[in-house]
């Protein structure tokens, strides 16, 4: 398992909304986003340089 290195968070209509540096655990909580039932697209970067994308429902 790879630690996350920056992480990234977009509306559908690719607004960024949250963006952390440095993150350095293998995982990670937001809890300054308000939950508003919209689509959003997390996108993880590891410290190994790969690129994970998720589409969540928050």
């Amino acid at each position: 398992m790879e630690s996350i290195d920056k992480i990234y968070v977009y509306t559908v209509s690719g607004t960024a909304i949250y963006e952390k540096q440095k993150v350095d655990t293998f995982t990670f909580s937001i809890s300054s986003l308000p939950a508003a039932q919209q689509v959003l697209i997390v996108k993880t970067v590891l410290k190994n340089g790969n690129v994970v994308t998720n589409k969540i429902i928050y």
